[in-house]
């Protein structure tokens, strides 16, 4: 382990790692967001699901730094006298599972299918390999870190009808693409890919609805981050298609 730990810090990665400012800070801040979900029960000044601790006199109260706050109370209380540092704090461990396992179950996936081309040495499936990661869990993420930082956005009907349109779409998207490579059927490829579409739509909707001009052009730039993301990804991905056919084709006719 100490060897692993010791080449990635020696490595092209572990140096880009280390000296960039931005990398060293998100690596921080998700270091004590990870932290304080798993020991919720260390770090939270308080417990929300303890009614016995609950003063409802303290009911509504605004931040610790407005007037009219309390100390004890960082980011103020919600309509039945429980801290909201605390709720939120309980509530990333639900946030933290459902992304760990949609990583964890993209990995198996994504992985597997991998090995399964390398063994084979057959890569006509890498377009489904690329949209498990990118259609997959990398867009679901940046859906849910939207939806983490607007919670406004969450607490819509639209948001259940995007989950539902972007969710079903990742899911039958790489299954479509594989079939149409394999068995040349391009029905559920296309049905597929207009859900997510739908959906990716619904979203944008959503983010242009935010209050505030500095918000909607962020919210905006992250809706831009994700296609761009994705653009790359399938671009990437055919090309990678193209070159092992070509590949394939230099040792055919190596071989004649």
């Amino acid at each position: 382990m100490r060897t692993i730990l010791a080449r990635w810090y020696a490595s092209d990665v572990g140096y880009s790692f280390r000296s960039s400012p931005t990398a060293l800070g998100a690596a921080a801040i998700a270091f004590i967001c990870v932290f304080c979900a798993i020991f919720a029960g260390w770090v939270a000044p308080h417990d929300p699901f303890d009614l016995t601790t609950l003063v409802l006199s303290d009911a509504r109260l605004p931040p610790a730094w407005s007037d009219g706050g309390s100390s004890r109370y960082l980011l103020g209380t919600d309509d039945q006298g429980r801290d909201i540092l605390s709720a939120v704090i309980y509530g990333a461990r639900i946030s933290l599972a459902v992304g760990v396992t949609s990583v964890i179950l993209s990995m198996i996936i994504g992985v597997g299918l991998g090995i399964y081309m390398g063994a084979a040495n057959d890569f006509q499936l890498s377009p489904v390999h690329a949209h498990v990661n990118l259609v997959g869990w990398a867009s679901l993420a940046l859906f849910g870190l939207a939806y983490r930082a607007y919670p406004e956005l969450a607490a819509r009907k639209v948001a259940r009808f995007h989950l539902i349109l972007s969710g079903t779409g990742a899911v039958l998207l790489p299954i479509g693409i594989a079939l149409a490579v394999l068995r040349h059927v391009l029905g559920l490829a296309i049905l597929a890919a207009f859900l997510w579409l739908a959906g990716a739509l619904l979203f944008l909707i959503q983010l242009l609805s935010l209050r505030g001009e500095p918000v909607r052009t962020a919210a905006v730039s992250l809706f831009s981050l994700r296609a761009s993301v994705l653009a790359m990804g399938c671009c990437s991905s055919n090309a990678g298609h193209r070159f092992h056919g070509q590949g394939r084709n230099v040792i055919c006719v190596s071989r004649r």
